[in-house]
């Protein structure tokens, strides 16, 4: 690997913890109940679609986190962040497969309960030492191993800063969810 490629695998990592070095890695079991019902949110494995799984976690009453990324970032940047969102768990459904790991029949919590899986997924970031982060909660869906390797998949398929892109847009919608919900960091 040339120096360049680690340089931008370093950056992505760096920006996608929210702009925080030394991201925590989560090392234990995924939490594939979760994983299945984002998976299922967003319209299943094999019709996932990232903009229905952020539709879904927008409750009723909740302004659009669609029309506040908009706003924040710009229309180009959200279509490429629901393109590499779609992509990423496409990806990571695939590498469970291939990796012979079964995932559940079960979603926890209700795929259908935004505000209860806006909740679960944020809690899910919050590292041992209260902070939230992005990369630790791809990790305890997935498992830091898969995130390590759709990571790699993100940055061939579409370029390092647009995978770190990913990431900062990802990072802002669930600190928005944890505005919304008001939910505590555990």
């Amino acid at each position: 690997m040339n120096v360049f490629r680690r340089l931008a695998i370093a950056l992505t990592i760096l920006i996608g913890s929210a702009g925080v070095a030394g991201a925590t890695i989560y090392h234990g079991f995924p939490h594939l109940h979760l994983t299945i019902a984002v998976v299922d949110a967003g319209g299943g494995a094999a019709n996932f679609d990232a903009r229905h799984l952020i539709r879904t976690l927008d409750a009723s009453a909740a302004p659009s986190e669609n029309a506040r990324l908009i706003k924040r970032f710009g229309a180009a940047r959200v279509a490429s962040f629901y393109s590499v969102f779609t992509f990423a768990v496409d990806d990571a459904v695939k590498t469970a497969h291939n990796m012979l790991i079964p995932l559940p029949k079960s979603a926890q919590p209700d795929p259908k309960d935004g505000p209860a899986l806006a909740k679960a997924l944020y809690q899910a970031g919050v590292t041992p030492s209260g902070r939230y982060d992005v990369g630790y909660m791809l990790e305890m869906l997935m498992s830091h191993q898969i995130h390590h390797d759709i990571m790699g998949d993100m940055d061939k398929k579409f370029s390092p800063p647009v995978n770190a892109d990913f990431h900062v847009i990802l990072t802002s919608a669930m600190n928005d969810y944890q505005r919304e919900y008001q939910i505590a960091r555990k």
